[in-house]
Order: C-alpha cells, then structure tokens, then sequence
C-alpha cells in the first residue's frame, strides 16, 4: 500500500502578495525531507496547508493513505494553564469509564445502560481522563525519544528548548502520519540536534514521513533523504540525497539555488564549547576597542554577578562591560547561563543576584525596583521599562511574546513605541522599517502570517531606530538565512559605527566576529575569554 504526499498546482496568496505558486511535488513515505528557502520564501505557510491549520489554497494536496499530521511550530503556543503532561495529551486525552466509583468492568455489565445512557443523558458520566494510561504513555515516549522535560512542570516556567520538546511530545503522543518541524535548530544547539534527528530517521522508516523546515544547509545534508528548495514561492529545485548524488551535492551549490547565486555569508563560527581562560571586565581583547571607547565610560558594566535561579542554570562572579561604539559578544548555550544572564540583565524574569549591574558605569540598574535581602537583590519584573527609559533596546529570545503578539498587526509591533506628542504618520513609519529590514509585506498583516524571520528582522529594525545608547539582542540572527544574517552583521556594524554600545549574545550557529568588541564565552555560568 503505497503511502504519498502530493502537491499539485498549489497556490497560496495574502492579499496580493503571492506566497506559494503553482507548487508541484511529492513526498513518498519512508523518509525524511528537508525544506529550505530564504526568509519569506513559503515554507511556513506551505506547512500551515498541509497541517491543515490554513484550508484556503487553491490546487490539491493529495494524502494518499495518510490519515493525520502534527506540526511543531517555530513559536510553540502551549496552555499556560497547563503543565507537560496535560499538554501533550490535549485533544487525544485517553478515557476510561466510570460509573459512580464503580470500574469499567463493571459498567459494562450494565449493557441497557451504556446502550441507552445517551438518550437519557448519562453519557458524560461515564467517560473520565485516565490519567495513568496517560502518565505510563508519556514516561515511554520520553524515555524512547531521550526527552528531558518534567511532566508536571508549569509551562509559564519552561526553557525555549523545553517548550519545544513539550510541542514535540505533543505530536508524537498522537502518532502522526506526517510530522512536520519548523525551525526545530532555532532552538536546539549541537548535541541536542545530534541526538534528535537521526530519530527523526528511524521515526519515519516506518512509513511516516518527516518534512524539517530549515535554514541549516549542512543539517539538510546530513540528515535528509530529499531537499525541496522554495524560492520566492516557486520550486527552485527538489533534490534527491541518494548515496549516488550526494557526492555532487554541496553547501555552496544548495546555497546558490535558494538565493539564486546570490550570496554572502557571514564570516566568523562561533565556538562556544572551547573556551579560553577565564576572564573578568576589561581584559578580554580590550586592545581591539576603538581608542574613543576606552577613555569612555561602559553603558553598561556587569561587575561580579552571580545567580542561582529556581529554574534554569547559575551565573557565577560574571564581569563584563559593553561600551559606546562597541559590539560585545557572548557566546554559549542558553542551558549554560546564556538564558539566565538575558533574564536577568533585561529584567524579564525576577530573580535574585548578587554583584552590580550599573548604567553609564554609575547608576545601579534597579534602583527603585530593588529589595534587599541580606546581601542579596531581587529585582522586580520591570527591568525592559526601565532600560528603554534611559535609551536601550531589547530584542529577546521570546520574540513571539515578549517582543510582539501573534495577533498584532505589522503596523502595531513596529508603532509601538510612537507618542501622541511625536507628530508623526504611523502608516508611513511602519512602511520605512519594513522597507530598511528588506521585506515585503502589507503594514495590515498580523504578526502570525510572518515567517519567524520576517518577525525577527522587523523587531531588531524597530529596536535600532528607537534606542541609541544600548542594544541587548539574544540569538539576533535565530530564523535568519545566510544573507539576511550577514546583512544584520552590516546593520549592526552601522550602529556601533554611529556610537551604539551592543551587547549579542549568541549560542551554536554562525555570526560575524566584529573587530571592534570584546569576546567571551559562558560555560557552567562562569565567563571565559577568546
């Protein structure tokens, strides 16, 4: 019985905007494809149709002998209300029947009743969420996926990475026919994706099929037994990674398909698992600092930090400083400090520290949002509102809530910081920073119609036009393809050129080293030199 997915003549448009056009392919069963393109080239919208999740599309997608499909979204949306476990069983909860306390054997015996109950309207009374089925369910499927997620964790208090696993348990619980994963390497470093994708492989030689949408050619190579390359809505190319083929079958030629010939990549790997000797301040590549800088006070110093949060990973004696037309870069897995320090410095999630976190290398961050507690300092979650008051932005991690809303309009997220008293055409304003981020959508569409890097672009763009002083961006080039992210590594050279101090921080992937900055590492939240 031959299974298949096909894509015949389909056709997908937002408004005017063409996003998908007459798109032909097949996806036999049995294997794992890879779909790669450049920002705003279809893929996710070409996973929204076949999920199901968008029916309005012209042309036919075929299942032939294919009965279910799971997507797991770049910006995974769980109940907060719930924890892991009743996320992943949501909308296929496993049921027992009950009568008064009474098992389920004993329901049945009551054969007039089970067969008559719903006229009388009994049924509901019957039917409850097992929920030990459910705990011995998920436990397996962790267990065989070598899922690191607590089952009885408060999703308001999950990692990025947690979240995604929490999405992906979630599809797997309903044992999809067709497993789609978007951006699953946005958030997922080296190990974690070694570790995953060859189950990926295993998961769909039996007769599943598994598509992953993403911007890591050499993750396409490696574990992809087909490439579909999306340009500008079109197949540009399907390929066939075959034993035979793949020897022609490079980095450099995939990457000339998907932008046409036309690219330019970044010029520096991050090694954030090598770091050197660990360092405090000023001592790391200080001799690279442009002369202006170092007679300069920090924007912003970081003077030995440490936290020990009840989720996530420590900080320990961190010490950093960033300076006027400088870029500092820290690099490192969030699991290893990276997601702690953003919290921490940007105030999104309250925490205790100690150490100083001073602006303009005198004024204490928090001053009027600090508690003492012995010699420690919780800080209240308004950290964002007091930092963009003295003349910094943010671009978080969370850049679906934290920096924007699935269900703001792109004229919303880009006026947000505009004032009555500036005078000036939001309409107008929104069309600049689309127009300066490269992209081509309508001021009207909502933040969810966006590909994660459209959404990314759009928000570091908003950040650098509002805020000169400081810039804090968390994993900036995250949903990026190879041109938008050497074209953000000029951006944010243009910034720090024009007396911006910048602070990146940035885990497994590549990004640009920038002469003028200081380097570090963070590993085990202690801070290291390169």
């Amino acid at each position: 019985m031959e299974r298949a997915l096909r894509l015949k003549a389909v056709g997908k448009s937002f408004g005017s905007k063409i996003v998908l056009d007459n798109l032909n392919c097949d996806f036999p069963a049995g294997k794992v494809y890879a779909l790669l393109g450049e920002n705003g080239a279809g893929k996710s919208t070409l996973a929204a149709l076949i999920s199901g999740e968008d029916k309005n599309y012209s042309g036919t997608i075929d299942f032939q002998n294919i009965y279910s499909c799971a997507l797991v979204h770049q910006r995974p949306l769980l109940a907060d209300r719930l924890n892991v476990r009743d996320n992943i069983i949501l909308g296929s909860e496993p049921v027992r029947f009950s009568l008064f306390g009474f098992s389920r054997t004993l329901v049945q015996l009551f054969g007039v009743f089970r067969r008559f109950g719903g006229f009388f309207g009994f049924t509901d009374f019957v039917r409850f969420i097992d929920f030990k089925k459910a705990r011995n369910q998920i436990d397996a499927l962790l267990k065989e996926w070598d899922i690191l997620v607590n089952p009885l964790s408060q999703v308001p208090l999950l990692s990025a990475q947690e979240r995604f696993f929490t999405a992906l348990a979630s599809a797997l619980y309903k044992n999809p026919d067709i497993l789609i994963l978007d951006e699953p390497g946005a958030v997922l470093n080296i190990e974690q994706k070694r570790a995953l994708y060859p189950a990926f492989k295993n998961y769909a030689s039996k007769g599943k099929i598994v598509i992953l949408i993403t911007h890591n050619t050499d993750d396409a190579l490696e574990y992809a037994d087909g490439i579909l390359i999306l340009r500008a809505g079109r197949k540009a190319a399907f390929l066939d990674c075959t034993e035979s083929e793949c020897t022609v079958l490079t980095r450099p030629y995939i990457e000339s398909l998907v932008f046409a010939g036309k690219t330019d990549s970044p010029v520096f790997s991050a090694s954030p698992t090598s770091p050197a000797v660990a360092v405090s301040g000023r001592s790391a590549g200080s001799e690279h600092l442009p002369a202006a800088a170092l007679v300069s006070e920090p924007v912003l110093a970081v003077k030995n930090l440490s936290c020990v949060p009840n989720e996530g990973s420590p900080l320990h004696d961190i010490s950093f400083e960033v300076y006027p037309g400088t870029i500092t870069c820290i690099y490192g897995y969030r699991e290893n400090g990276l997601e702690t320090l953003e919290n921490l410095l940007t105030g999104m999630k309250k925490l205790e520290y100690t150490g100083s976190i001073l602006i303009e290398g005198k004024r204490e961050l928090h001053p009027q949002t600090t508690r003492h507690t012995g010699s420690k300092k919780h800080t209240d979650a308004l950290g964002p509102v007091r930092l963009r008051a003295f003349g910094a932005g943010i671009v978080p991690f969370n850049r679906t809530f934290r920096a924007s809303n699935p269900a703001l309009t792109v004229e919303q997220i880009l006026t947000v910081y505009l004032k009555h008293e500036d005078k000036i055409d939001s309409a107008a304003y929104a069309r600049s920073l689309i127009a300066r981020a490269g992209i081509h959508i309508g001021i009207e569409e909502k933040a969810s119609a966006l590909s994660g890097g459209m959404l990314q672009r759009l928000i570091i763009e908003r950040e650098i036009d509002a805020f000169k002083k400081l810039l804090i961006l968390s994993e900036p080039e995250r949903g990026l393809d190879v041109n938008a992210a050497a074209a953000l590594t000029r951006r944010l050279q243009r910034a720090a050129d024009e007396g911006t101090g910048i602070l990146l921080f940035v885990s497994s992937g590549t990004f640009a080293r920038f002469e003028n900055g200081l380097h570090y590492s963070i590993r085990g939240g202690r801070l290291y030199g390169n």
